[in-house]
């Protein structure tokens, strides 16, 4: 029972660690793809106006 006991209070540790690590890890991910589509969203809006600018004869 003791050995069972201490096992737990080992593993259950490090369980979480991975758990929270995989987590971050995860949202941090999650984060960047985020970012990258509002960046690639932004590009496309930017090259949209720049179109329609030019179709207009403005130059940006």
């Amino acid at each position: 029972c003791y050995q069972l006991l201490h096992c737990w209070m080992i593993c259950l540790p490090w369980m979480m660690s991975q758990l929270t690590e995989r987590y971050t890890r995860n949202k941090k991910l999650k984060v960047d793809i985020t970012t990258s589509n509002a960046y690639w969203r932004t590009v496309g809006e930017l090259s949209r106006v720049r179109k329609i600018a030019n179709s207009l004869g403005i130059v940006i």
